[in-house]
């Protein structure tokens, strides 16, 4: 009988994928802390503390970190773009 050789599970690193180091770095420059990060971005903040530790960071938080490094944008002005507008969170009374 022939012996199946083992292979080690390899994963492959994405375009978008960002490590733990680049992370971390990433909020020194936005001059956020991991909390704050949270709310930027819309994670909770459990999630914000995951990422910092070395767990996979999704592509779309790698993405926005990085323009907003990129395109200088300042942390306050991501979330409140990921804001709904005021007319939208405020419902309308009747007569």
């Amino acid at each position: 009988m022939r012996r199946a050789k083992q292979r080690a599970k390899v994963v492959p690193r994405r375009h978008n994928s960002m490590q733990r180091k680049e992370y971390r770095a990433a909020l020194a420059v936005l001059g956020i802390s991991i909390v704050g990060a949270a709310k930027v971005l819309g994670v909770s903040p459990r999630s914000a503390q995951r990422y910092a530790a070395g767990e996979l960071i999704p592509s779309t938080v790698a993405r926005l970190v990085r323009l907003a490094i990129a395109y200088r944008i300042p942390a306050d002005t991501i979330k409140a773009a990921g804001e709904k507008p005021l007319h939208t969170r405020v419902r309308a009374r009747d007569g």
